[in-house]
């Protein structure tokens, strides 16, 4: 009689066990799947929100500076010349001389002028695009973190749950003398640790968002933070705008060298009025002068040279050691993602392999003190492997923005 008793005493426990184990392994899985639907159309894109970045608070062009502009003829401002001659001769002669001297831009300089025009108009845009490519990359950083935060958020959230359910249990069996207070108390420091991690993570969540407010004006942060993959046989980092930056001013420079060569050299024009006076007699003129250089005949400085020499191989040099940057950092986030990718697919093994456990631990008709233990850390244990599984997705497209920046595209 006393057997009978004890064995329905352990199957009622067995029972009870199996519909809180149920219980929760299916509110954690339905908060989850809430969570993962919970996504809404973002109501800005993300190039909205580096240009609301680009006209925020300090990042703003505010302050015009003023657009200095060269004269397209006049070399160097005019210059006016005064000669006044008095003769110490009872029978000499007086001269007053007046004139003007124009230095006049060369064809040679006034073709370079529209060059270096035209030139500066392509350096403010990739300067504008270096900018936009700055503040995106802070812009993907904040993003992503802020997204694996959100999804630690739920898993540490969902754990404590679990936990605290298993420390009600621990509890029961100790107030019932089933148990030491031991394994109470393990559980109490797990859970513990996991609000610090909670709060942890909570501190992390908040900077991320401070930081894009500080950034964007903005409060909410976009749920659609996708982009689209990256295709090396469209884009590759060959159009990183700070590679374009280096070869512009590699022929910026280039071409104010050139405007110092001889032949570059203005034309002199000269226009002056002369008077004479002799005896009483005076005599008005009127003359005109041009200085032209000659062309025909190299007569650059060898200064001029080594220094047009020594910056077209440092800018050689910056530009291949970038470049090669670039390529490594491809490279480097190419095989980044393979193991990635890799990991995946473990990782959705384990996922279905945590449920088949689930699926079993649903059948036990009893329960014992270890197998109760054992079932609850087996639902912790699906809830990692879950974690781990959604974490590493959001690895996989954090990967291809990385991506996209170190190739030189902005959002």
């Amino acid at each position: 009689m006393k057997l009978i008793i004890y064995l329905a005493q352990a199957l009622s426990k067995g029972f009870i066990m199996l519909l809180l184990l149920t219980h929760v392994f299916v509110k954690v899985y339905a908060s989850q799947q809430k969570a993962e639907r919970k996504m809404q159309p973002s109501t800005s894109s993300l190039s909205e929100l580096v240009d609301r970045t680009l006209s925020h608070g300090s990042f703003s062009n505010g302050t015009v500076l003023p657009d200095f502009e060269s004269s397209e003829w006049l070399a160097a401002s005019p210059s006016i010349r005064l000669n006044l001659l008095k003769s110490q001769q009872s029978f000499g002669s007086d001269e007053l001389e007046i004139g003007m001297n124009l230095a006049i831009k060369s064809t040679s300089q006034r073709r370079i002028d529209k060059q270096l025009l035209s030139l500066k108009k392509a350096m403010i845009d990739q300067l504008l695009a270096s900018k936009r490519l700055y503040f995106s990359g802070i812009l993907r950083e904040i993003l992503w973190s802020y997204r694996m935060a959100s999804k630690k958020q739920d898993y540490l959230t969902n754990k404590i749950l679990v936990l605290n359910k298993l420390q009600k249990h621990r509890q029961y069996l100790a107030d019932a003398g089933e148990s030491s207070r031991y394994g109470l108390l393990v559980v109490a420091k797990e859970i513990i640790a996991t609000q610090i991690a909670l709060m942890d993570n909570q501190s992390n969540q908040l900077l991320r968002r401070e930081r894009f407010a500080q950034l964007t004006g903005l409060n909410k942060l976009p749920n659609d933070i996708k982009e689209p993959l990256f295709d090396k046989t469209t884009k590759s980092g060959w159009q990183h705008p700070e590679l374009k930056l280096i070869q512009l001013k590699q022929q910026q420079d280039e071409l104010m060298l050139k405007e110092q060569s001889s032949d570059a050299s203005p034309w002199n024009f000269s226009v002056s009025a002369k008077n004479v006076e002799s005896l009483g007699v005076s005599h008005k003129q009127l003359g005109l002068s041009i200085e032209m250089p000659f062309s025909l005949v190299a007569a650059n400085q060898q200064s001029l040279v080594n220094q047009q020499s020594q910056n077209r191989q440092l800018s050689d040099t910056e530009f291949h050691k970038k470049r090669l940057e670039i390529k490594q950092t491809l490279l480097r986030l190419k095989r980044n993602k393979q193991y990635l990718l890799k990991k995946r697919t473990l990782l959705e093994k384990s996922v279905a392999i945590s449920q088949q456990i689930m699926t079993q631990i649903e059948r036990l008709k009893s329960q014992n003190e270890l197998g109760q233990e054992l079932a609850l850390r087996r639902v912790l244990e699906a809830m990692q492997s879950r974690y781990d599984y959604q974490l590493t997705k959001l690895f996989i497209e954090q990967n291809n923005s990385l991506t996209l920046q170190a190739a030189g595209i902005s959002l």
